[in-house]
């Protein structure tokens, strides 16, 4: 009871003396209402986070705001609490902390960030304006009411997958399928009511979204063809016309531009494998590799799509270190180097390699080429580098590596290292050293970019920000 009268007085005082008055010590006020200093602190505490009082440190607790910057101290302050803003939203919008979560307690941020837990409050109170954070008792969680109570949204989001294709290829996408599965879950346990559609379906259905409470609250384009730009384009000027929001839009294309649709969040497969490649990149450098190969197989697959995916690991490794590069690439049967070669080097690649060379440099001239070797079999690879780094494509080709240069007295990691861009658990028992997309997260952030509850990262381009880990096993 005496707390409550305490606050209740401080509040009735703030709002009734003048702005910048010196209130009583808070030791003081702990003999006056029979107290302790911890609950003035805490008191004095909430006031001051909701910028209704000023503490100074050596000086006292005044009315009102603080005052524009004056001196270095309040410049540093102020920035302080941005500064920590700004990295626990990143934490929250990345997904390290999710939805749900309890924020870390404002004891543990002050130790760990070594700022005042009045600027660690003022920061916890900005995120909890902007709707990032809800206050539950002393502590805050991650997200609206919403999603903090778990309350069932019984909101309609649509999966839209391009006709020629079988509605199960969502979740069974050898790149992003895992992280699909793990958004399904998500959306599903937030109660969402999912429905899933073939392109030549949303037509019809489209004329019944355009009244008033009959919109999607989310879409989710699936490796569209095209025609994904036109339908997203259509539904945002008829939510226009009818004045209601534009439904919550994630999009797997390459094709179209949709950086001027809201709340549009995109994956892009070429842009995934460039944060790969930058991952990658920063690994060879924190490990010091003196050299890099990189394995390319022509027989599964389009040999294009892997060769110009392996630019960006080699444009990655030059400019983190500047370390020689080489290229093995597997030929299939009936295959030889100048099919494979011209194949690669046709004409329409023009725009592809002037995109590569703007970021890393000259691309496909003659000195590159000469770096590029070619073998039928895994038993004619070249030797490996002492100490060089080896990147191949899959499990298979990485465990068939460690047994054909094994037979040539070669060992992985007392020679060279392995790194293997497919995590396949059929494998996991030879230790593979792997670059993998965080599945897990993934999902989540997919989930959440539709749901529209917590913020979520992505660039100034419209991509979903996706990380990529390095899980180091026996092979590095």
């Amino acid at each position: 009871m005496k707390t409550s009268d305490l606050i209740a007085w401080l509040s009735g005082q703030i709002k009734t003396l003048p702005a910048g008055t010196m209130l009583s010590t808070d030791n003081e006020l702990a003999r006056q209402w029979g107290v302790s200093v911890r609950t003035v602190r805490r008191a004095m505490a909430r006031f001051a986070a909701d910028a209704q009082v000023t503490r100074r440190q050596g000086a006292g607790t005044f009315v009102g705001a603080p005052s524009a910057p004056s001196g270095s101290a309040a410049k540093v302050h102020s920035s302080a609490v941005d500064q920590i803003s700004t990295l626990l939203m990143r934490m929250i919008s990345e997904g390290t902390i999710r939805s749900g979560q309890f924020m870390p307690s404002i004891k543990f941020l002050r130790l760990t960030l070594k700022a005042s837990e009045h600027t660690i409050a003022r920061a916890l109170q900005r995120l909890e304006n902007q709707k990032s954070l809800t206050r539950v008792g002393r502590n805050y969680r991650v997200g609206n009411e919403e999603s903090v109570l778990r309350v069932p949204l019984k909101k309609e989001i649509v999966f839209i997958q391009r006709d020629n294709a079988a509605l199960q290829g969502i979740f069974t996408d050898r790149f992003l399928g895992p992280a699909f599965q793990k958004a399904e879950r998500e959306l599903r346990a937030l109660g969402c009511n999912l429905v899933f559609l073939y392109v030549r379906e949303v037509a019809p259905l489209m004329k019944t979204w355009f009244k008033p409470g009959k919109m999607p609250f989310g879409l989710f384009f699936h490796q569209g063809g095209g025609q994904e730009a036109e339908i997203a384009a259509e539904i945002v000027r008829q939510a226009k016309r009818i004045e209601a929001p534009a439904p919550r839009m994630l999009i797997d294309s390459t094709v179209s531009d949709f950086r001027d649709l809201p709340d549009c969040f995109l994956l892009h497969r070429g842009n995934l494998r460039t944060a790969a490649a930058r991952t990658v990149g920063a690994f060879v450098a924190a490990k010091r590799y003196p050299c890099l190969a990189l394995i390319m197989d022509t027989s599964s697959g389009n040999p294009r799509d892997y060769f110009w995916g392996n630019q960006k690991f080699l444009g990655e490794a030059r400019r983190h270190m500047n370390i020689p590069v080489r290229q093995c690439i597997a030929l299939a049967p009936g295959q030889n180097a100048a099919s494979v070669r011209a194949d690669i080097d046709r004409e329409g690649e023009e725009y592809y390699r002037e995109y590569l060379s703007s970021k890393y440099g000259a691309v496909l001239d003659e000195r590159f080429w000469s770096t590029v070797s070619y073998f039928t079999k895994h038993a004619t690879l070249p030797m490996p580098e002492p100490n060089e780094l080896w990147i191949a494509p899959t499990a298979q080709h990485a465990v068939t590596i460690i047994e054909t240069f094994a037979k040539k007295d070669a060992h992985c990691p007392k020679h060279y290292s392995l790194l293997c861009l497919d995590d396949n658990p059929m494998q996991y028992h030879h230790g593979l050293s792997v670059c993998i997309l965080d599945w897990d997260k993934a999902g989540y952030l997919m989930a959440h970019a539709l749901i529209g509850d917590v913020p979520v990262k992505k660039s100034s381009q419209g991509y979903l920000s996706l990380g990529w880990d390095i899980i180091e096993r026996k092979t590095t």
